[in-house]
């Protein structure tokens, strides 16, 4: 495995209104894809504390798991988060291993052939690189179906779930080259703070948005449409309408809720349509 520092300059232009009013447009979003679902708890995803003082009812439900496919006129296309392998299909753990699994690992449902792999190989595309917003399981395990020499990016703060022999996926082990963004390199911009421009053309931006995990990103995408792809800063569109982040499976919920509000704030004055990590529609 070849681990390499990604290089990018520093965003020169520190206005988001002129960065996001770009007369050519370089990058498009192609589409979500859906490769499974996680089951999860309506009170842990718009947080414990504010469901019970509205007197909410709590339901478990399904909600998919997703991928972004994106395509860049100079770089072919792109792909954010992985979602899931196929071993799902027939194994609610998947290729999750362990002798903690049943205790500790997540639970999924799949329908047959609905990897991205099998969507790209369907569809005849090639992948250029693979950006993650971070690394837990649903968001990687769609790794193991995709060529070993496409690189894939992640954040300097991420760090493997894998804690052998008691829970373990080893989705990263036969990739041949890793590029760490490293938040070294992000310029701090007005209203989203730590952003790193990807590709020096004001296309697509990393944005640092830590509470899920302590190096989550989140990406915009600088299109004719201004997509950001929130990645596990909230599971589900109810959190974007209560202004609440989740409290479920969060490393930091207040600091989770400061990379929300940020969001939102954003999204306000931009009118940036929004993706939340386990919706495949966009809002």
């Amino acid at each position: 495995m070849n681990i390499i520092q990604h290089q990018s300059k520093k965003i020169q232009k520190n206005s988001w209104d002129n960065i996001l009013d770009n007369r050519i447009s370089k990058i498009r979003y192609v589409k979500c894809i859906t490769s499974g679902y996680v089951k999860l708890n309506y009170s842990g995803c718009i947080n414990e504390k504010f469901f019970d003082e509205h007197n909410f009812i709590n339901k478990s439900f399904y909600k998919p798991v997703v991928s972004h496919l994106l395509f860049h006129e100079d770089y072919g296309y792109l792909l954010i988060d992985a979602g899931l392998d196929e071993t799902f299909t027939n194994n609610p753990y998947g290729s999750q291993k362990g002798i903690k699994l049943k205790e500790v690992g997540s639970k999924f449902k799949q329908n047959p052939n609905t990897t991205v792999s099998n969507y790209i190989r369907e569809h005849n595309i090639k992948l250029s690189y693979i950006f993650l917003t971070h690394l837990h399981i649903d968001h990687i395990a769609g790794l193991l179906n995709l060529n070993d020499n496409i690189p894939i990016y992640f954040s300097s703060l991420e760090k493997s779930i894998d804690v052998k022999p008691y829970y373990y996926g080893e989705y990263l082990k036969n990739k041949n080259t890793i590029k760490i963004l490293n938040l070294d390199n992000f310029t701090k911009m007005p209203h989203l703070g730590l952003c790193m421009d990807i590709f020096n053309d004001n296309s697509l931006f990393a944005i640092h948005t830590p509470g899920h995990t302590p190096g989550h990103l989140s990406y915009l995408i600088n299109g004719d449409e201004k997509i950001l792809i929130a990645g596990d800063v909230f599971y589900i569109n109810e959190s974007i309408k209560y202004e609440v982040a989740p409290s479920d499976y969060m490393n930091n919920i207040t600091i989770a809720q400061k990379s929300l509000e940020k969001i939102l704030n954003f999204r306000k004055k931009y009118n940036t349509k929004i993706i939340a990590g386990h919706e495949n529609t966009m809002i």
